[in-house]
């Protein structure tokens, strides 16, 4: 399996970060040739944004492009994107970003 894991930051800080509001962004995926954005969130981050919404009577959509994990940090995101590409073959039901600039991007994988 062809796949490359680029995030926008990668260090301690960003990782307790991320962890603590239980979502991370800026999660690029490279298989291929081709480009792709993931966003990973916490069922608890979810599930808030899913409880404020229909408090509001507004229309929950989620993503194409998320994937759900127990706890955000970098083991997880990337067995989760690993896992989901070989399993679920997840990159076909996404659009392309072929535009990203990957030297703003950190390999993790």
């Amino acid at each position: 399996m062809d796949i490359k894991i680029y995030f926008d930051e990668d260090n301690e800080y960003s990782e307790f970060n991320y962890n603590n509001k239980d979502y991370r962004l800026g999660i690029v995926v490279v298989s291929n040739n081709h480009i792709y954005k993931i966003n990973i969130y916490g069922i608890t981050r979810l599930n808030q944004e899913f409880d404020e919404s229909a408090n509001n009577g507004e229309i929950f959509y989620v993503e194409p492009n998320l994937i759900i994990v127990e706890e955000v940090n970098k083991h997880n995101i990337i067995n989760a994107i690993l896992g989901v590409c070989k399993e679920f073959n997840f990159l076909s039901q996404l659009k392309t970003e072929d535009d990203i600039d990957l030297s703003n991007y950190i390999n993790v994988y």
